[in-house]
């Protein structure tokens, strides 16, 4: 039987830093339709640094907007959808280790997917809804992130 802590109690948050983003728009504001079709999708990866000190963890949140068009017929009834917009942000979440650990890379994997992006949403969040803004976009925010959820 192991008594190794778990990963997030051997952890001290110490920062969150934005790494990268992309913004594209095709639409004109005052052309946005009512209900675009809205993806989100997330990434998380987790690595110890060499020193063995620090655990990061970089967050990648992508949303965008598509339009769907019918298909004329040339493509058997499939559905294309036409891009309106899109937003690709990282941030970088460093921890500070409180204690000495070794974890494994699912227990990492596990980290990053449920530490990494709780600590990173709210500044994905942010990043995102203001970035709505600038774009003179009329999106609802994006939800609470709530480790488990689907």
């Amino acid at each position: 039987m192991s008594h190794a802590l778990p990963l997030w109690q051997c952890v001290d948050l110490e920062r969150v830093t934005l790494v990268g983003c992309t913004v594209q728009s095709n639409v004109n504001p005052d052309d946005l339709p009512a209900n675009p079709l809205l993806r989100l999708e997330v990434d998380a990866t987790a690595q110890m640094h060499a020193d063995l000190a620090k655990l990061s963890c970089l967050v990648r949140l992508r949303v965008a907007g598509d339009l769907p068009n019918e298909d004329n017929g040339a493509g058997h009834g499939e559905q294309h959808q036409q891009s309106l917009f899109s937003i690709d942000v990282q941030y970088r979440v460093v921890y500070g280790l409180k204690r000495p650990c070794a974890p494994t890379e699912a227990e990492l994997e596990v980290f990053a997917a449920q530490n990494g992006v709780f600590n990173a949403w709210p500044y994905l969040r942010e990043f995102v809804q203001s970035t709505y803004y600038r774009l003179e976009l009329p999106l609802p925010p994006l939800p609470s992130f709530t480790v488990g959820a689907e």
